[in-house]
């Protein structure tokens, strides 16, 4: 394990400054090639989102998603990876539950649109499921899934939360997965990694619509949130707590410290 540890922490340096530049010089017209808006149009969940691009670009280079690209990443840490998104799921499903419960009267598409988001996830956790069935494996999500499960937990558990509220600390996730895999399918169309089955599923047209549904659902619940702030200060929770993620799965094969 701890060689395979190594060579993941060697994969960090790899990116050159100019690799990194490059990667940077993308984004301002990576949501533009998208949705064809120009920059100052950019709708409230956009604007988050493009506000914190480079906690994307962080999740993007860590060793442990290029590891999955390159195919590096020991069998055992995918294993665990899947387990704890399982358990994020499971949670992040219990959310949408909780928006519909919220969802102002009146917006019968933005429920239906909800329950189709619900649909995808169920399909996603099936996936999930028959991988660790297959495995044989039942363990409990890491501190890391835990920390973020109980970000989500709290955020619609509040007495007073909007539907709103609950949709920005959800949004990030899918943006950012979408985003993860529409650039390295674009990167590395033809995946010789064990891991294919992520980039396929991340990087399809599919899971970028059902992203770009959630924003606009998100959007619609906000225009009745005065508090921006707020909305945006959860946005980036999330964010952050993606990349925490992705580096806590390296963190957590890593050998123990010399005595």
């Amino acid at each position: 394990m701890s060689s395979h540890f190594d060579a993941l922490r060697r994969l960090s340096g790899q990116f050159t400054d100019l690799a990194r530049a490059q990667a940077d010089n993308e984004l301002s017209s990576l949501s533009e090639e998208v949705t064809g808006l120009p920059s100052k149009a950019r709708p409230m969940v956009s604007s988050l989102w493009e506000e914190n691009e480079y906690i994307a670009l962080k999740c993007l280079h860590s060793p442990f998603v290029q590891g999955l690209v390159q195919g590096t990443v020991p069998s055992e840490m995918h294993q665990s990876y899947i387990s704890d998104d399982y358990a994020f799921l499971t949670a992040y499903l219990k959310c949408y539950e909780v928006v519909l419960q919220h969802c102002p009267e009146g917006m019968p598409e933005v429920k239906a649109q909800i329950m189709e988001l619900m649909n995808g996830i169920c399909k996603e956790m099936d996936i999930q499921r028959d991988l660790l069935e297959s495995w044989g494996l039942r363990t409990d999500p890491s501190a890391s899934a835990n920390t973020y499960i109980q970000y989500l937990n709290e955020t619609s558990g509040s007495p007073d939360v909007s539907a709103a509220e609950i949709m920005i600390a959800m949004v990030p996730c899918a943006r950012l997965y979408a985003w993860l895999g529409w650039r390295l399918d674009r990167a590395c169309p033809v995946h010789p990694s064990p891991y294919a089955h992520w980039l396929d599923l991340y990087g399809s047209e599919e899971f970028w619509r059902m992203a770009d549904m959630m924003e606009a659902v998100t959007e619609k619940l906000a225009e009745a949130v005065p508090d921006r702030l707020r909305l945006s200060t959860s946005y980036r929770r999330a964010m952050i707590l993606e990349l925490d993620f992705f580096d806590a799965q390296l963190a957590a094969a890593a050998p123990p410290p010399p005595p």
